[in-house]
């Protein structure tokens, strides 16, 4: 529910909206948040946080009635953009599930994989950077997305450039990288065909890891969709958010670094980098907005 409940709560917390005007955000918003947001489910979950006493409706119908924020329902709101900022979700998703069955595929066909990728992470930040220009000049809360986004798009596009120079450059890298434990047994199919792999479509483990390394799509997390509502809150509770988030990616690096010290499977240790390194790249981004942040509010 956090994310449901983030997501009216902070539509309403500016200025109340009809129930009406609401559903018509609801389905315009759905394809960017499709997984969290159900047009149909509208009025149920406005009328639950009603019920929940952090949101006020008129005695109007559930249509036509203008709902609004109360106090207790704006310190929720605060603290679900906290949580929401606390929770970690890996950039890119299955990404480093994906990127441990590289040991499955040719190295030719892991370099095509790669330099698709490359080329969908490239077109992704020129389309998000041009957005940002050219639709939300001066909105607070899409610019503070879209600097996110391409901040880790960015750091993503130059990994895997790294990652294709080392396999290309660099003599039996990826033999070594791709050598499987002792314990594995590597199924006799092998090197899969890209061809192939489309037609298994989402059956297969390997047409799946096949489609992410490839990117897919390539769109908003969640964290994305909770750090527009950053803005909203008064500047010491976002500096708390931020602080929040900054505490979970330290302990995640801590924990990483750790493992790097135990871990034999060469191709496991580059996952465990590829983390560390969007990791740290999102905690300078959250240390620059909290200074931007700080320095806007005259703390």
């Amino acid at each position: 529910m956090l994310y449901q409940d983030l997501f009216f709560l902070g539509l309403l917390v500016a200025h109340p909206l009809p129930g009406h005007v609401i559903h018509k955000i609801v389905e315009k918003q759905q394809r960017f948040f499709y997984d969290l947001l159900e047009p149909q489910a509208v009025f149920f979950q406005l009328e639950r946080l009603t019920q929940a006493g952090y949101l006020w409706r008129d005695a109007s119908s559930l249509s036509q009635g203008v709902y609004q924020v109360t106090e207790p329902g704006r310190q929720q709101f605060g603290r679900l953009v906290e949580d929401g900022l606390s929770i970690y979700t890996p950039y890119a998703g299955s990404l480093d599930s994906s990127l441990l069955l590289l040991r499955y595929f040719s190295q030719e066909e892991s370099l095509s994989l790669l330099e698709t990728r490359r080329g969908q992470l490239g077109r992704a930040y020129t389309r998000v950077a041009s957005l940002s220009m050219r639709r939300f000049p001066d909105n607070e809360e899409h610019q503070l997305v879209y600097d996110h986004l391409c901040t880790l798009l960015d750091a993503e596009i130059d990994w895997t450039d790294k990652f294709i120079a080392c396999i290309v450059q660099e003599e039996d890298f990826y033999a070594r990288l791709i050598k499987a434990p002792r314990s594995e047994s590597r199924p006799d199919a092998g090197k899969l065909a890209p061809a192939l792999l489309a037609e298994r479509a989402q059956h297969d483990i390997l047409a799946i890891a096949y489609n992410v390394l490839s990117v897919r799509g390539v769109g908003l997390s969640r964290v994305d969709f909770v750090l527009y509502f950053l803005p909203m809150l008064p500047p010491e509770r976002a500096k708390q958010a931020l602080t929040r988030r900054r505490e979970t990616l330290e302990r995640l690096l801590t924990l990483l670094e750790e493992d790097q010290h135990t871990e034999r499977d060469a191709l496991t240790r580059l996952i465990h980098r590829h983390r560390q390194v969007m990791l740290e790249v999102e905690r300078r981004w959250i240390e620059g907005t909290f200074a931007r942040l700080t320095a806007k509010a005259g703390i």
